[in-house]
């Protein structure tokens, strides 16, 4: 059984990939710092709804001012739409504002990744670019290059409350003040934020957020080095894994949160400390960490305040001779287990006050998943669509809620399904009105729509108790970014938004930005995605999806979300035959006005 849990936690791994001011004094100008951030090249094909800049007078190379262009197509840009700046370099002297008169919903910014450069010669201490509370949008693909100028990369500081926004493939260069800061005096809060492989360096701090209510977020697969601080959270509430921190001169985490907080498999190599943390409320949870060579004579673990719990975690290769963790608090209460050091060195350095447990300290020792303490974990190549069949463009669709769309999308998701290699079924910005279930199986391609999802809305109008979706036995096949029987939408008949089956002989999917029934609606085990009689060999991931997740007789199959929020989880009969495989989890949920969260029934839990 030992060998089991290791192996799935390895694989769900694998598919992830002190106190300061809220307000720091601004670092002085310095001399830029090349950095050639390892990003991934994002070679997209531009989609038939995408605001390009270049049709706006944008130039990109590194010599015309494009500020103006690119604010331009950024007035243009309407919910559900995506701005795209193709690769270049595009020379920015004024902040870049992304807002309107009311809350912006579902927007996209893409970029090409490494090749897509937004680089400041404007004024010193403003901000680069500012979405001005932009929910359940996506920003991907990006540079941001202060040049030791700009203070800010992209700046937080709402009129409107901000959630559920992913940043993804993006790099924070040379900030004076943060490479992604919520202003301490922001008037409403920024939450459920996803940041997925970004690289933060060379600023005065990689990522800031300083207040109440600025909660949920969630950083995975990115890192952070030769910056002063890597994050700084307080106030608020973090969720921290899969990163790696390199040579920062204060800390790699300051953090006071007013909510609980975890960093887990998280490495650091030469900083000063690693983490210092303080919250008189919030407990804190460190897992799977390795870290060497920090400096700082007060430990690299700095604690004081709510309880911690450490495991699994290795502090080695120390110059400075210090004790790994250090208690700086009064009745500090600090549990651990399985930790170790350099043969020799004080682990833990405590005060009388302290209230020290450690868990199984007989036990045999456990294996950490992290093996290195330069282990690094940010992705310098992703999978994305290439050839693109364009529901609307080359099939007919309309998109506008009252034609029925059910054959032109069916036709789209065959053709990318016949040609496989990664294609993808696209659906622009639309409402497409669906009377029977559109089916989605065999291999190697995507189905997708605009941007976050947010704009590409699929409607039911068939028959009473349909299912919108139905997906069998797929292999490596992704659906991403649309909403399928949300509220949002209107009413629907349907009985199911997705239904998930399989046959013997195992299946693989991923799913993300996927928006179904059940967020705010109070009606747990209704619609949203349903998972029937998966088995053996069948595996789902679901990087982040909102709705009701309903788990129906599913025997050894590997479910696991990186991310949901919203709805509420079913789960009614999974048992794994003699205890031996399958694995249903789930990392970062958030489920707000459900009656229940969590319905689970039925469930066989295998004994070691």
């Amino acid at each position: 059984m030992k060998r089991s849990v290791e192996f799935l936690a390895r694989w769900v791994c694998s598919l992830l990939g002190f106190v300061v001011p809220s307000a720091l004094p601004l670092a002085a100008p310095q001399p830029s710092l090349p950095v050639d951030p390892p990003l991934p090249v994002l070679d997209w094909e531009p989609r038939s709804d995408w605001l390009n800049v270049r049709e706006y007078g944008a130039i990109g190379d590194g010599q015309t001012d494009d500020t103006e262009a690119i604010q331009t197509a950024l007035n243009k840009l309407e919910n559900g739409g995506v701005l795209y700046l193709p690769p270049g370099t595009y020379r920015i002297s004024q902040t870049l504002l992304l807002a309107q008169a009311r809350r912006m919903e579902g927007v996209g910014v893409f970029g090409h990744g490494r090749t897509t450069r937004l680089v400041w010669h404007g004024a010193e201490g403003e901000a680069l670019f500012h979405p001005d509370g932009v929910s359940y949008s996506y920003f991907r693909g990006i540079v941001f290059d202060g040049r030791n100028i700009a203070a800010v990369g992209i700046l937080k500081k709402n009129r409107f409350f901000e959630t559920e926004s992913t940043y993804r493939d993006l790099a924070f260069l040379n900030f004076t003040n943060a490479g992604f800061l919520v202003h301490p005096n922001r008037l409403q809060a920024v939450a459920e934020p996803i940041f997925d492989n970004c690289f933060f360096a060379h600023n005065r701090r990689g990522i800031a957020f300083t207040r109440f209510n600025d909660y949920n977020f969630v950083l995975v697969n990115c890192e952070f080095r030769d910056n002063d601080i890597g994050l700084l959270g307080r106030n608020g509430q973090f969720m921290l894994r899969n990163s790696h921190f390199a040579n920062n001169r204060e800390a790699d985490i300051v953090a006071q949160p007013h909510h609980a907080s975890s960093v887990r498999r998280v490495t650091s190599a030469g900083s000063r400390t690693f983490i210092r943390f303080e919250s008189g409320t919030a407990a804190f949870a460190i897992q799977d960490v390795r870290v060497t060579r920090w400096t700082d004579p007060q430990g690299a673990l700095q604690i004081r305040g709510a309880p911690v719990l450490l495991f699994d975690s290795r502090f080695e290769a120390d110059p400075a001779g210090s004790p790994a963790v250090v208690v700086t608090g009064e009745k500090q209460r600090l549990i651990v287990s399985n930790n170790s050091t350099d043969p020799g060195r004080l682990l833990y350095s405590t005060n009388s006050g302290t209230l020290l447990y450690e868990i199984f300290p007989s036990a045999r020792t456990r294996s950490p998943l992290l093996r290195s303490t330069e282990q690094r974990f940010l992705q310098s190549t992703v999978r994305i669509p290439r050839r693109m069949f364009d529901a609307r463009r080359d099939f007919g669709a309309k998109g506008d809620g009252r034609s029925d769309d059910t054959q032109s999308l069916q036709a789209a998701i065959d053709a990318a399904r016949h040609y496989g290699q990664d294609a993808i079924a696209y659906l622009p910005r639309g409402t497409y009105r669906i009377t029977q279930t559109l089916t989605l199986g065999g291999s190697n391609y995507f189905v997708g729509g605009a941007g976050s999802g947010f704009g590409t809305r699929l409607k039911w109008d068939g028959p009473e108790n349909g299912v919108i979706l139905s997906i069998h036995q797929p292999q490596n096949l992704v659906l991403e970014n649309m909403m399928v029987g949300h509220h949002n939408v209107g009413r629907m008949s349907n009985a199911v938004d997705i239904l998930y089956t399989s046959n013997p002989g195992g299946s693989s999917m991923v799913l993300e930005g996927i928006w179904t029934f059940g967020a705010y609606q109070k009606q747990p085990d209704q619609k949203g995605i349903v998972f029937r009689d998966l088995g053996a060999g069948d595996q789902v991931l679901l990087r982040h999806v909102q709705g009701n997740l309903r788990i129906q007789n599913c025997s050894s199959s590997v479910i696991f979300a990186s991310v949901a929020h919203e709805g509420a989880l079913t789960v009614r009969g999974y048992h794994p035959p003699g205890g031996t495989s399958g694995f249903l989890g789930i990392v970062s949920r958030l489920a707000t006005l459900t009656p229940s969260m969590q319905w689970i029934s039925e469930i066989t839990v295998a004994s070691p």
